[in-house]
């Protein structure tokens, strides 16, 4: 595994055992969106934290589930033209209501 820095931009390439490479310049999307990922969901503990200490944790709750329910509902167009089909939503249901 090697990273190198090319003259004014950084250029990755991953070389994995089997000799698959990625190459960071070619897939910048996907791995962008891991590594947006990764921090969102890596900040989300302290955010937790912070937001716990400062209020009662069922209003904690209730605000998170508030933003995903909006964020759901404006996605939710867009899910029905990705081909998700009407089957689909009794198990995306089932994750929502699970997910605290």
């Amino acid at each position: 595994m090697g990273v190198a820095v090319g003259s004014g931009c950084v250029r990755w390439r991953v070389e994995f055992s089997r000799g698959v490479v990625l190459n960071f310049k070619e897939n910048a999307l996907p791995v962008s969106g891991l590594v947006l990922a990764m921090l969102l969901w890596g900040s989300s503990f302290i955010a937790m934290k912070v937001a716990v200490a400062a209020h009662d944790p069922v209003w904690v709750i209730f605000g998170r589930m508030t933003v995903a329910s909006a964020v759901f509902a404006v996605f939710h167009r867009r899910l029905r033209e990705a081909g998700v089909v009407r089957e689909d939503w009794g198990w995306l249901a089932f994750m929502a209501i699970c997910e605290p």
